[in-house]
């Protein structure tokens, strides 16, 4: 084709799959319905195939940084395998040891002391009744030491108390029995292996202490001797104070 210049149009010259012309100038051999490339006039219109690609170049990134990882080292995925379960099992020791081991209490063994002073008052010792737990099975309350009883009345809206004094008893690595003429309640988050439940169905023991709507705390050290009575908890850091004190107290006669 002419141009109005007088020069000749240059021919448009395609090119094969290689990018080789043809010597003619046509598609050098493609074969008709062939894949073409189509360059766009807005380059615009390319954008979501450049995402495209750049998702496909993260995509090898993050499997190439993984093959290196598990696959690049001596051992190859051997390695991280074994190192995850050498961590598991020393995890799994860890809270096996913090949860499933016995708490270690306060000395016991100390022969029932034989002090002048009345059952049922501080000073002396507990008086001399029998408690049931939750199978029916009776002991003696006496055999409660060194520890805290914490004495119920029925109905009692004791969660606080039963908290503070169960909080006190587990820093001195003590125990403490919650007892009432019915079984008392748990508070939710407070072991059984913590706080005892126990029952003196004759009341006797309630009334010895003059339980009212309010519990009452009894602290009885090592030898079976009362400390403390706490008709009112005192504030927490005296709470753990005489707490403290009953497995350090020595036999009292």
């Amino acid at each position: 084709m002419a141009r109005r210049d007088g020069k000749a149009h240059p021919e448009t010259v395609s090119f094969d799959k290689d990018g080789r012309p043809g010597a003619d100038g046509s598609a050098a051999g493609w074969e008709d319905g062939g894949d073409h490339l189509t360059i766009p006039d807005d380059i615009r219109e390319l954008e979501a195939d450049v995402r495209a690609y750049h998702r496909e170049r993260r995509a090898t990134r993050r499997r190439m940084f993984l093959r290196r990882v598990f696959l690049g080292s001596r051992f190859g995925i051997t390695l991280p395998i074994l190192m995850a379960a050498l961590f598991l099992a020393a995890l799994y020791s860890i809270v096996m040891l913090v949860v499933a081991s016995p708490r270690p209490q306060a000395p016991r063994g100390v022969a029932l002391a034989s002090p002048k002073v009345a059952p049922g008052r501080p000073g002396g010792l507990l008086p001399k009744l029998r408690i049931s737990d939750k199978q029916g099975t009776f002991t003696p309350l006496r055999s409660l030491r060194p520890g805290v009883v914490l004495l119920t009345p029925t109905n009692c809206n004791c969660a606080g108390s039963i908290r503070s004094v169960a909080t006190a008893a587990e820093h001195s690595r003590l125990g403490v029995t919650l007892i009432g003429t019915t079984a008392p309640t748990t508070p939710s988050g407070i072991a059984d292996s913590l706080a005892q439940v126990r029952t003196e169905p004759t009341g006797a023991l309630l009334r010895t202490y003059h339980v009212g709507t309010r519990p009452v705390a009894v602290l009885i050290r090592p030898n079976g001797v009362v400390s403390k009575v706490l008709t009112t908890l005192p504030p927490a850091s005296k709470l753990d104070a005489d707490v403290r004190a009953l497995a350090s107290t020595g036999p009292s006669r």
